[in-house]
């Protein structure tokens, strides 16, 4: 990217500025290069799997009970010795 690039001016709650300069900083590049990659995989997301709607509870209900059913994790008394 160059300087001729276009700029855009964007106002953005400090706690949101916070996260993209840490995550910037995370991965080594600057806040403009870590905004850019973020903005590009958003477009890049196949767009059938944006309007799905996942019955989180219901997979984790299902996983536990399969391995509950394997033998490999017992959760029968989870629920109580939280008690």
């Amino acid at each position: 990217m160059s300087r001729e690039d276009p700029q855009l001016k964007v106002r953005l709650p400090q706690e949101l500025k916070d996260k993209i300069t840490e995550s910037a900083s995370s991965l080594g590049r600057s806040i403009n290069a870590d905004v850019v990659a973020r903005l590009e995989q958003s477009f890049n997301i196949d767009s059938n799997t944006t309007n799905v709607k996942i019955p989180v509870d219901e997979i984790v209900e299902a996983l536990a009970k399969r391995f509950n059913d394997s033998g490999l994790l017992n959760l029968s008394n989870t629920k109580n010795s939280e008690k």
